[in-house]
């Protein structure tokens, strides 16, 4: 099945007064629609910015499987951040995570649910990418599951092409040119991006080993002119599961030359600041010594 725009039919039946919640008389709800749609201006129904066709919603009533749908709408329809998501397109990526929760490990609710959050799922994936928030794509990446083979490409579209297009960005960087194409770059050199690939579906296999290789060649490229966007992409490099054990290899001996060289390691680089502290305090204890000599 094709991917669809999703509208609540809940919306619909509330504001025709239709009764859904007691024992469904599906005859009399299409009988009702239809009157309602004979008299309404266009053929269209608008309510709070929502239209409604007669020909999307008569589809929907007729559907053999609608008293099963009619309860997934329900539910949706109770679930905020994953109806604004389908309707509007404002993400809200925690929230749609948590509202679809209570979905998990339905078939049935898959089926039905895929072809419309299909395009949504692409729509949030390229919001987050255009924000160099990779790690919250990480995050994003757990509800694909919703989506099902027919649909797939069409979720995962600019996943696909930001990772293709980044790897040829990187195969192509030299010492020359790499001032002018890191402002592109950026989301490489912060913290995060490991979730996203440690979150990519099977089929992303090769571009995600195709990537990791062209980071790894990168750090070492710039190792020594750009030492801090080195050691970022081999902290996360560091951070990354199911690699090849020869990929696996490189990454953990490279990070062993740059932490000599740079005298940092991957595993303490976020606590490393504590040991600083002691200095601090000293200093501190310093001045207050002096502050009450002074005084006396």
């Amino acid at each position: 099945m094709a991917e669809k725009q999703y509208i609540s039919p809940i919306r619909l039946l509330d504001h025709l007064g239709i009764d859904y919640k007691s024992e469904l008389n599906i005859p009399r709800i299409k009988k009702h629609l239809a009157a309602e749609f004979s008299v309404a201006r266009d053929g269209f129904i608008e309510i709070d910015g929502h239209s409604y066709n007669k020909n999307d919603v008569m589809e929907e009533t007729s559907h053999p499987d609608f008293p099963k749908r009619l309860v997934f709408h329900h539910r949706i329809w109770k679930k905020p951040a994953l109806l604004n998501l389908l309707e509007d397109n404002k993400v809200n990526v925690p929230g749609v995570i948590n509202d679809l929760d209570s979905f998990q490990n339905d078939p049935e609710f898959d089926e039905f649910f895929s072809p419309y959050f299909a395009a949504p799922f692409n729509y949030t994936a390229r919001n987050l990418i255009g924000d160099h928030n990779l790690f919250q794509l990480g995050d994003w990446l757990s509800v694909e599951g919703f989506v099902l083979a027919p649909q797939k490409e069409t979720a995962l579209k600019s996943i696909r092409i930001f990772l293709e297009e980044n790897a040829r960005i990187f195969r192509n960087l030299n010492q020359d040119n790499y001032g002018a194409f890191r402002s592109k770059l950026l989301q490489w050199f912060r913290f995060g991006w490991h979730r996203f690939f440690n979150n990519l579906p099977e089929d992303f296999h090769a571009v995600k080993e195709d990537m990791v290789v062209n980071l790894i060649n990168h750090s070492v490229r710039i190792q020594k002119s750009n030492r801090e966007d080195c050691q970022n992409i081999s902290n996360e490099l560091m951070q990354l599961h199911g690699l090849p054990d020869n990929i696996r290899n490189t990454i953990e001996s490279n990070d062993k030359v740059y932490n000599a060289r740079f005298g940092t390691s991957s595993s303490s680089t976020s606590s490393g600041s504590g040991s600083y502290w002691w200095v601090i305090w000293v200093v501190i204890a310093l001045l207050r010594l002096a502050t009450n000599g002074g005084c006396n």
